[in-house]
């Protein structure tokens, strides 16, 4: 791919596309070995609360209910109608 002399994205984004393509690759066996690092510094039993929290954060994400679509627009709720007074006497 040829740049033009003053595309500044274009040459950066050439120069770090062989690190996208790794990343984009080998995503998964990097976060993994990332993962045992942090858990070596970290301890088994911290990676495994932030599992358990992570799931069941996840869990609760996926079991909200959807809002009410009469509530969706962001307009205030429309007020209730005046109460008429009640007279001297009760009536």
């Amino acid at each position: 791919m040829s740049c033009g002399l003053v595309d500044i994205g274009c040459h950066v984004s050439t120069a770090l596309a062989p690190a996208a393509a790794l990343w984009a690759q080998w995503d998964w066996a990097l976060a993994f070995v990332a993962g045992l690092i942090i858990g070596g510094i970290l301890g088994w039993r911290v990676i495994l609360a932030m599992l358990t929290l992570g799931v069941g954060y996840l869990i609760y994400d996926r079991m909200k209910t959807a809002p009410d679509p009469a509530y969706e627009t962001g307009e205030p709720e429309p007020a209730p109608p005046p109460k008429k007074r009640k007279g001297i006497f009760g009536r």
